[in-house]
């Protein structure tokens, strides 16, 4: 019954028959009027709104000194059930307690609820709370809870302490390490990243500089989606290739033209004819010219594959302004070029007839090429390498990935040093000797024209180490532990060590040590064998026993638990994927491994698995919450085996699946049956939408956060169906323990920023997190990088950081100000990495990160005593009358048209 959800019908049902008509021309009219009279009537009606509305008094506390500021949150509540709050309709306002007004205030509510939808006129309940005002000089406004900045793990260019008005280089969607860096003579360096979106990519450097904040010289846009695998620099100027939008380009990173050919992201780039190795440049210091060089092997089709059986094998000089071809030489497989800083070598490290690896030159005049090819030395590699460089000795240096090792090698081409320690790095420990994948290389000379050497690596920390000719290391930066630095990881803090990050992803876990008092971090363990797109990892104690239980992403991943055995973490128990279908499986064999004979029969017959994942519960229950439906399920270990792994056993029918809890507004809905109060105004009948979560326990209960219904509009084209970034509803619901069935539903809120205007305090762009209560206070982790506070009754507190770019204003930034507080986010909703909200010795912590974990410690939060506090005297019960209701929110009004 469509109908049924119709504010319309629901006002309808609940005045008499005189008021009710007179209501529904109201509403009809802004529904069926053209956009410029429904805009004319807007005007209208929000100033005919100011006189609408029925007032409440309250008073709040008077102390000695004068004048006093609080923060308040009013919410109407059910007249029948004050716990179950309809709409907090005032949300953090200011009010400042003189000797004048000896703390009484008035207050209006216009009948309108979180959905800016009308509730139906008669008789509601009123709560409220208090809480302290202070001045936050980040953004010159009051707050009640101050996040302090402490530390940005996986940055090292994060500002320091002193500098928190600063703004962060790293931030975006980040996936993957770092994949390429070039350097200068005089120490410039370019360091570019697989994938950076709606960010800065890559990144311009002086290598002079200590390491920090103020070694940055420039930051280049990464055009939406801009990463890739080679990047050249002269010092001033930075060309990069990529083929994200999947097209292989080279082009400018400043934006300049470049060619005139067109990708799918970028227009007036160069679409090279084979696939590009690697790229260098040089700058003719007397002309002025710029050329950069590039190394294609194989021909490029279906505009990114590369066909070896094509070859191309070429070496071409182009113009570094124009992209004009001005030279092309053959070369038998290039890998990497290597241009001398003088502009008078070019090097080459090459597969002639895929045979030994060989190093060749080029003599050039003036950049370009003035003779032949020469081979330079036969390498003595003892396995294939991936990059190379040449001293001014003549010295050959090359990176070995499956070794983990860089050899240095005579003009001759024989290996006379390795740098790094050892070949492996041993599970549970990290001897920052040792590499881990190393690819990229990069020389540059100091201050005292000592060379020194760079290398890029691509597994655990994702680190570039600098390291003297000798093999002594000499200082590195390190991008992990970091969310998102490749594929889809993420980042858990272990709740009985808070010291201890961890981090997954497809390149291995990684943990690191914090210091909370100086801000200092360090990796001081990595586990290169426990690999994977693993989503919301959480750290789990349960009886004797330590798990690591992580989800998949999407039908990639693992749904899985990792126990610690030891020094290792081994797979214990989860789902395994064979044949397009899930079975359950543990480790009956104890050693880690999966047996077929341990899963075989065994089929999950899951409700449903979501694209984004589900999670785990403190008593190792999966869960699983099917896109569509209105219930949340769960399947309990039925014991545990001799090895500590749990057992999900079922019965004849298969495993026993059960509703942990359903959502009764969305069941009501469904069944034409919608709740008198939050139901008929809500957009959707279901969990459809991906990004739902929720956290809680047995003993607890639940908080559930559900974004969904339609889309917003997009860059004023209006989106059809739904979507998870531009989704129209959000909605946080408590549900409390209820003998004899699932936990019931005590309250809902949500009001979501439609994109029609600036933000308002309590208001919700795209949330994907929710964590647990700490000292009452429920934390929601917003995409736009907000973090929202609410009491466990369901107030709204306050929000942390600082708002970025607001849906339907694209590309308008928020308050500057705010330096590592602001998160620089695009698109509300798509935030993949978790938080963690907890408390640490005593204080109260925030971990948040996309691009890198920032550490906030939230001053004003205190542990011993409540956050807020309930206002005494109130107008606990008011009576709103049909002509006291506003209209409803214009932009709300058009999503049910």
């Amino acid at each position: 019954m469509r109908d049924a959800f119709c504010p319309v019908v629901c006002c309808h049902r609940a005045r008499s028959r005189h008021a009710a008509a007179a209501w529904s021309v109201l509403v009809l009219v802004g529904l069926m009027a053209p956009p410029v009279a429904i805009a004319a009537a807007a005007e209208d009606a929000e100033a005919e709104a100011e006189q609408r509305g029925v007032r409440i008094s309250y008073r709040l506390p008077v102390p000695d000194e004068l004048p006093a500021r609080y923060r308040v949150t009013l919410a109407i509540t059910d007249p029948d059930d004050p716990q179950r709050i309809l709409t907090t309709f005032l949300n953090g306002a200011v009010r400042e307690v003189t000797e004048r007004n000896r703390g009484r205030f008035t207050d209006a509510w216009d009948g309108l609820d979180d959905n800016g939808m009308p509730l139906p006129p008669g008789r509601y309940g009123v709560r409220g709370i208090h809480m302290p005002a202070m001045r936050w000089y980040a953004t010159e406004d009051d707050r009640t809870i101050i996040p302090r900045f402490i530390a940005s793990m996986g940055d090292p260019w994060a500002p320091k302490l002193d500098q928190t008005l600063e703004l962060p280089w790293l931030r975006g969607h980040s996936f993957g390490p770092p994949m390429a860096l070039a350097t200068t003579r005089g120490g410039r360096a370019a360091f570019y990243w697989q994938y950076v979106e709606n960010s800065h990519n890559p990144l311009l450097l002086d290598l002079k500089r200590p390491i920090g904040h103020e070694q940055v010289l420039s930051r280049f846009e990464s055009w939406g989606a801009a990463g890739g695998w080679a990047v050249a620099t002269d010092g001033e100027q930075v060309w990069a290739v990529t083929d994200n939008g999947g097209i292989q380009i080279i082009y400018r990173a400043d934006r300049r033209p470049f060619g005139s050919d067109r990708g799918r992201y970028r227009q007036n780039v160069t679409r090279p004819e084979g696939h590009v190795t690697s790229i260098d440049a040089w700058h003719d210091q007397e002309s002025g010219d710029r050329l950069l060089y590039t190394a294609q092997r194989g021909r490029i089709v279906d505009g990114n594959r590369e066909d070896r059986d094509q070859p191309v094998n070429q070496v071409h000089i182009l113009d570094g302004d124009d992209a004009e071809l001005l030279a092309a030489v053959p070369l038998d497989n290039p890998q990497a070029i290597q241009v001398t800083h003088d502009g008078r070598r070019l090097y080459a490290l090459h597969h002639p007839n895929r045979e030994r690896w060989q190093v060749s030159r080029v003599e050039l005049e003036r950049g370009v090429f003035a003779g032949p090819w020469q081979p330079v030395a036969t390498l003595d590699a003892p396995a294939d390498p991936f990059d190379f460089q040449v001293d001014r000795e003549g010295r050959i240096y090359i990176s070995v990935p499956r070794h983990n090792q860089v050899y240095r090698l005579d003009r001759e081409g024989r290996v006379e040093r390795a740098f790094g320690a050892g070949r492996q790095q041993q599970p549970g420990q990290y001897d920052p000797a040792i590499f881990m994948a190393p690819h990229s290389l990069a020389l540059w000379e100091d201050a005292d024209g000592k060379q020194r050497l760079l290398v890029n690596e691509r597994q655990g920390p994702y680190r570039i180490s600098e390291w003297s000719l000798e093999g002594e290391r000499l200082r590195e930066w390190t991008f992990r532990p970091s969310p998102q630095a490749q594929g889809h990881g993420d980042f858990a803090i272990d709740p009985r060590n808070r010291h201890h990050v961890y981090n997954t992803g497809p390149h291995g876990l990684v943990r690191a040590v914090i210091d909370y008092e100086s801000g200092r971090w360090r990796v001081d363990a990595v586990w290169p064998e426990v690999r994977g797109n693993h989503l919301k990892p959480r750290i789990i104690h349960h009886g004797d026993h330590m798990y690591l239980a992580v989800t998949r992403f999407g039908a990639s991943g693992e749904h899985m638990l990792f126990r610690r055995d030891g020094d290792r973490w081994v797979r214990s128990a989860g789902l395994v994927r064979e044949d397009g279908r899930d079975y359950l499986w543990h480790d009956a064999a104890g050693d880690g491994q999966i047996h077929r004979s341990e899963h075989e029969g065994r089929e999950a017959r899951m409700p449903a698995l979501r694209y984004w994942g589900e999670q785990w519960l403190d008593d190792l229950s999966m869960t699983s919450i099917p896109t569509g439906g209105h219930r949340i399920h769960r399947l309990r270990p039925t014991g545990f085996d001799e090895h500590g792994n749990p057992i999900y056993d079922g019965d004849g029918d298969g495993p026993r699946w059960e509703v942990l809890l359903e959502d009764p507004i969305f069941k009501g809905r469904a069944a034409g049956e919608p709740d008198r109060y939050y139901g008929p105004n809500e957009l959707t009948s279901s969990f459809n939408i991906d990004w739902t979560t929720f956290t809680g326990s047995d003993e607890d209960g639940f908080f559930v956060n559900a974004m969904g219904g339609p889309a917003l509009p997009h860059r004023g084209v209006r989106s059809i169906g739904t979507a998870g970034n531009r989704a129209s509803q959000i909605k946080i619901a408590r549900c409390v323990p209820d003998e004899g069935g699932p936990p019931r539903m005590q309250w809902r809120i949500g009001r979501k920023h439609l994109g029609n205007r600036p933000d308002r305090p309590g208001e919700l762009f795209g949330t994907m997190h929710i964590n647990p209560p700490v000292n009452g206070v429920l934390g929601v982790h917003d995409g736009h990088g907000l973090y929202h506070l609410f009491t466990e009754s369901g107030f709204y507190l306050d929000t942390l950081m600082v708002s970025a770019a607001q849906p339907g204003f694209r590309g308008r930034w928020g308050p500057l100000r705010g330096g590592v507080y602001a998160h620089f986010e695009h698109d509300a909703g798509e935030f993949w990495t978790q938080t963690v909200h907890y408390e640490h010795d005593g204080r109260v912590y925030l971990a948040m990160g996309r691009s890198r974990v920032n550490i906030y410690e939230l001053e004003n939060y205190p542990l011993d005593e409540p956050v807020y506090h309930y206002i005494e005297h109130i107008d606990s019960r008011i009576d709103i009358a049909p002509e006291q209701i506003a209209p409803p929110d214009e932009h709300a009004q058009r999503l049910r048209q």
